[in-house]
């Protein structure tokens, strides 16, 4: 169970929240304070608590009046428990290329949103190639997959970076420079279209880059972490 302590603070006259409530991760709880005066004078206040997961919350809310510079003052204090965040598996079509991780090759072909939302649904991600050997194993994972599409659209399969923010400055779906990943080999002529053309691919020859359509629907490579690693991606 993972346990916070919240305390919100209203005064007369005025309302103001103290939220000593940090949870390790940002995105676990968000709360809002919303104050009104009514037509008698006084204020009304609700606090509202959002959580973005499934796992079960338990809330528990006492309250005391106190005097705060010659004010009375009521504090509410929740306390707030959630079960143990479950961590993920790697599917079990997943493949473990020796020394890298886990990957899958997906053949049924969608769009770059798609098919990074696919991956996130499988505890995984959009492939990100730090190295030249993990560019040479993915080659690999073509193979069984010879005739897919036609024409261009069969050498190519949306990965994990993008310039969606600012063209011409890639980054990983990790918010990193691709330059910094150890891996930034386009292939000649790429990228192309800059005003058009702001996903991530790459190729089925030798995995180098190049910059797609978005809303193009191709093959797609998702990573899962390795086991040497402390843990999964979290599901959404």
């Amino acid at each position: 169970m993972r346990f916070f302590h919240c305390i919100v603070v209203c005064c007369l006259g005025g309302v103001y929240a103290g939220l000593p409530c940090l949870s390790t991760r940002a995105t676990d709880l968000k709360f809002s304070l919303v104050s009104q005066r009514n037509e008698n004078g006084k204020w009304n206040a609700q606090v509202q608590l959002q959580h973005q997961d499934n796992r079960k919350w338990d809330v528990n809310v006492d309250q005391k009046t106190i005097e705060c510079d010659d004010k009375e003052t009521i504090i509410v204090i929740a306390n707030i428990t959630a079960s143990q965040e479950k961590k993920c598996q790697v599917p079990a079509d997943y493949q473990l290329l020796d020394g890298l991780g886990y990957y899958k090759f997906h053949p049924v072909p969608k769009t770059w949103f798609d098919a990074r939302d696919t991956c996130v649904k499988e505890c995984a991600h959009l492939v990100v190639i730090n190295s030249q050997k993990e560019a040479d194993a993915l080659v690999n994972l073509w193979k069984p997959y010879p005739s897919l599409l036609s024409g261009w659209m069969n050498e190519w399969a949306h990965i994990g970076f993008n310039d969606l923010k600012t063209k011409g400055q890639y980054v990983t779906i990790f918010n990193q420079p691709l330059k910094s990943t150890g891996y930034n080999k386009w292939e000649p002529g790429q990228p192309t279209h800059p005003d058009t053309e702001f996903c991530g691919a790459s190729s089925r020859r030798a995995s180098t880059l190049g910059d797609v359509g978005c809303d193009v629907k191709l093959a797609f490579i998702c990573e899962a972490r390795s086991p040497s690693q402390e843990e999964f991606p979290p599901c959404d």
